[in-house]
């Protein structure tokens, strides 16, 4: 029989794995947006509609009623470009959201878009990155789904490396 501390670990490993899986549930829609220059008094919501209109016209039109928060992240301490998070009321906005990623404009502003990721998810892709980064080289496909590798259809755990 296992003794009572090594139990207890167990248990407190699941709970931890399950906080994390409902941190992930709950930033799903949510995009990251760095490097939006920070302006006294702004309207923060605003700002991400009007550089969507630069992007596509049509897309902040669509976007003006779907955003449901948009806030810098931190306390100010002199930052000018703190991130941006932005929630809106459905999966739509997000993904119209996200294919402007690629976008010319944000390019030139030095904007970019990013999902809201976890911190343990985050340190999960850091650590399977160079095996995707092989694999892309290698012309295979590969890419993240969560905070799993997935190259060729397989999925690969930051455990398994």
């Amino acid at each position: 029989m296992d003794s009572p501390a090594v139990f207890a670990g167990c248990r407190k490993q699941t709970l931890w794995d399950k906080v994390d899986e409902l941190d992930a549930y709950k930033r799903r829609w949510n995009l990251r947006i760095s490097g939006v220059l920070e302006e006294e008094g702004e309207n923060v919501k605003m700002i991400i509609l009007d550089i969507f209109r630069q992007v596509s016209p049509g897309l902040a039109d669509v976007l003006q009623s779907l955003i449901d928060v948009a806030h810098r992240l931190g306390p100010k301490l002199g930052y000018t470009r703190r991130t941006i998070i932005v929630h809106p009321l459905s999966v739509s906005p997000r993904s119209y959201m996200a294919d402007a990623r690629r976008s010319e404009v944000l390019k030139q502003k030095k904007i970019r878009i990013s999902e809201d990721l976890t911190e343990r998810t985050k340190e999960a892709r850091n650590k399977l990155w160079p095996l995707v980064e092989k694999a892309r080289k290698e012309g295979r496909r590969a890419g993240f789904g969560g905070p799993n590798a997935v190259v060729d259809g397989k999925r690969i755990s930051a455990d398994d490396v």
